[in-house]
């Protein structure tokens, strides 16, 4: 039986191809050892681990300037019905009666059907915290400023931008606000307390120094959503607020502050883990 030679085989005059022992090496079949699988698998976990934390403050920052830029233009949605109504605007509530539920809340009356439509209703995340986005309850609203006790108590500096005829419902006349760029007016919250479904949804209202129960809500606050509370105050513009800079602000002061002995400013929040502090 005669051989034909060839560089990758040899072939029988028959017309039968037989492997040429030179060409076993490249024609195997390459397989990844279980170390070089492991030290993929490593390498992997490791990239991860490196830009997993990158993406998520990455993430954490794009939030924090989408919920300014929603503050900003609440702020401009007040602002603009206080140009409209002699400087006087809704506060988080108004109750427009004659029943004891009969009352609408601040963005019922900037936004949708029956409102003045000073926010377009296209943009119906604008009146909430990006971060109120989640869980079963998602959505709800900013916070707006409640005097709390200001409300009827003389002795309190808010009385005088205010006025209200229902625990429910007032009105304040931002023209004279003292220190409108440090009066704050609205703010990232949460409905409820950590425990709860209902903590990612943002509530309407918030009061300075305590917080607020109701209905199918507890705990309803201020809250650090960004490692702070972004807030946007009386003259427009908008910032995240620590806690040194919620007790500094103008709002429920007393007339005789310093003197009086009683501390003003914001003095109840949660913080971004949803733990509720309240300083005396």
């Amino acid at each position: 039986m005669n051989f034909i030679y060839t560089r990758r085989c040899r072939i029988l005059d028959s017309g039968c191809r037989i492997k040429h022992p030179g060409s076993s090496i490249q024609d195997q079949a390459s397989f990844f050892t279980l170390i070089e699988l492991l030290v993929v698998i490593a390498i992997i976990a490791i990239l991860i681990a490196i830009l997993l934390p990158a993406l998520q403050a990455a993430k954490e920052q794009a939030n924090m300037i989408l919920c300014m830029s929603n503050q900003k233009q609440v702020g401009l949605a007040f602002t603009c019905y206080s140009s409209d109504f002699n400087g006087w605007t809704v506060g988080s509530n108004i109750w427009i009666g004659p029943n004891w539920g009969d009352f609408k809340r601040w963005y019922e009356m900037m936004q949708g059907a029956d409102s003045l439509n000073y926010i377009s209703s296209s943009k119906a995340d604008v009146r909430f915290c990006p971060k109120n986005n989640q869980g079963p309850y998602a959505g709800g609203a900013y916070g707006i400023y409640d005097g709390d006790s200001s409300w009827a108590n003389p002795a309190y500096q808010d009385l005088k931008y205010l006025v209200y005829n229902h625990d429910y419902s007032w009105y304040y006349n931002f023209p004279k606000i003292k220190q409108p760029d440090n009066y704050f007016w609205g703010g990232c919250t949460s409905a409820a307390g950590i425990w709860r479904k209902e903590f990612y949804t943002g509530c309407h209202g918030f009061r300075p120094a305590m917080f607020w129960s109701g209905g199918s809500w507890d705990q309803q606050g201020l809250w650090m959503a960004h490692g702070g509370v972004n807030g946007v105050f009386v003259d427009g513009h908008a910032q995240i607020c620590k806690d040194s800079d919620l007790l500094n602000v103008h709002n429920h002061r007393r007339i005789t502050d310093p003197g009086s002995g009683i501390n003003g400013g914001i003095r109840a929040w949660k913080l971004k883990n949803g733990t509720a502090v309240t300083i005396p």
